[in-house]
């Protein structure tokens, strides 16, 4: 938690001096860039200790390096003739990275600048003023951190796929973005379910899309439980069936459902009046992340699902803001309000975090 305050901090520190420049491209892009080294040092230096899985993925990372490189193909073999084990592809990246470099903190350093580099570039080419992305970057440490800075290894690379595969999306490059999205899928079998936004991002008429998503929430909550146990027919994870014949549902998602709803209302109202404000793929994303998020009620895991598109908050939701300063409200007060909102959220979570040199308990699962 500490350190999420710090970094908003000094974000905000950073946001005063460039605006004192001036709101332009060039500040505006190394402000990115300094949102984006302190994300990656603060994902990249991490504990392992840190998080409900990166002690996980250390075991996983030096299994590894006592492995074959015939286990490790002999893996793909297994998961995909035999329908033994899952995502073969983690592991050949694990083993490719120690032909070069044997300790886990540089690998989880590199995903983080794998992962931070192309999301930087995102946040670049759609947001439009500096405080937008300091916005953005407060969705981020509250909303986001939790899922990809501290945990969910694999979900991070396959989430590299589709901040990757969005530019082959607004370039038309078919071959090459389902090319990055099927590697992608040895790796986390569930960015698969990413593959239809290269044809879902080409519609025109968004507005009605994103109705219709938010008008679709009481309807599809009854069938969220069925859609579940359909993906995991499909083998978008191994997981998902025993979660979905559960009864299992949290506040959590609850809270979840009301942000991406409110986020959705805030995007409408925006697109109705400033049609080109808002790009109209960052719509279809958000609504089907609402579509989506009823899953989550089944099982908290299915948020996997849901981060493919619901990362596009970090995009809609600052642009939605910025849209109220033509509505006759005190802008200043709105931005206060979300901030404070942010900020209370970060401290009510209290995540605990140490860098690696720092000494830091393991979970009681791991001792």
């Amino acid at each position: 938690m500490w350190l999420q305050l710090l970094l908003v901090f000094i974000a905000f520190i950073l946001l005063k001096k460039y605006q004192a420049k001036g709101d332009t491209k060039k500040n505006r892009d190394n402000y990115v860039s300094w949102l984006m080294l302190f994300l990656i040092i603060q994902s990249g230096f991490r504990n392992v200790a840190v998080g409900t899985d990166t002690f996980a993925y250390y075991r996983i990372f030096e299994s590894v390096k006592v492995s074959s490189w015939n286990d490790i193909l002999y893996g793909f073999y297994e998961a995909y003739i035999l329908g033994k084990g899952k995502d073969p592809g983690y592991a050949l990246l694990q083993k490719i990275f120690q032909f070069v470099c044997p300790y886990y903190q540089l690998f989880l350093l590199c995903i983080a600048f794998c992962f931070f580099i192309p999301l930087g570039s995102l946040l670049k080419r759609e947001l439009s003023s500096l405080k937008e992305l300091f916005l953005s970057f407060c969705i981020y440490q509250t909303i986001f951190y939790g899922f990809f800075s501290i945990t969910g290894i694999r979900q991070t690379v396959a989430t590299i796929a589709t901040l990757i595969g969005i530019k082959y999306i607004l370039e038309s490059k078919l071959v090459k973005f389902i090319v990055v999205i099927l590697l992608a899928s040895f790796i986390h079998k569930s960015v698969l379910i990413f593959l239809p936004f290269y044809f879902l991002s080409k519609l025109t008429k968004v507005k009605l899309i994103l109705l219709i998503s938010m008008i679709s929430i009481p309807f599809i909550m009854p069938f969220s439980r069925s859609f579940a146990i359909l993906l995991s027919s499909f083998s978008v994870s191994s997981n998902y069936m025993s979660y979905a014949e559960s009864d299992y549902q949290t506040s959590g998602a609850v809270n979840f459902l009301i942000l991406i709803l409110l986020c959705g209302i805030l995007v409408y109202l925006s697109k109705r009046k400033f049609p080109l404000l808002i790009s109209d793929y960052v719509v279809v994303a958000i609504a089907l992340a609402i579509i989506f998020t009823p899953l989550v009620w089944v099982d908290p895991s299915l948020m996997r699902v849901v981060q493919y598109y619901s990362i596009f908050m970090l995009i809609a939701l600052p642009k939605a803001i910025e849209n109220l300063k033509y509505r006759g409200i005190n802008r200043e007060m709105i931005y206060l309000i979300f901030i404070i909102v942010l900020i209370s959220t970060i401290i009510k979570n209290n995540t605990s975090y140490a860098f690696f040199w720092q000494d830091m308990v393991l979970e009681s699962v791991y001792l």
